[in-house]
């Protein structure tokens, strides 16, 4: 059984939040004053991926989120709406 497609509107609206997100931890990263390098290696991350993040040439893995959500003291709740 295949999985029934996101219709365009739902896509759209996923993609505006992601790099919501994005932007939001890339100003994170910028408000206090470190490198993508920086938090890359106290994430355990590679520079690169962070910088294709960053730039919207790569998606970020849930995993690589929670963990830059928790680096950045950034409640998860905060993407979500979820007010708990």
């Amino acid at each position: 059984m295949t999985k029934p497609k996101l219709d365009r509107q739902v896509a759209g609206i996923v993609d505006f939040q992601l790099k919501c997100l994005v932007a939001e931890l890339k100003g994170a990263r910028l408000a206090r004053g470190l490198t993508q390098q920086e938090v890359a290696d106290a994430c355990g991350i590679h520079q690169g991926t962070l910088s294709f993040i960053e730039t919207g040439r790569q998606d970020p893995s849930v995993r690589v989120l929670l963990v830059l959500a928790h680096y950045f003291d950034m409640p998860v709740t905060l993407w979500t709406g979820d007010p708990q």
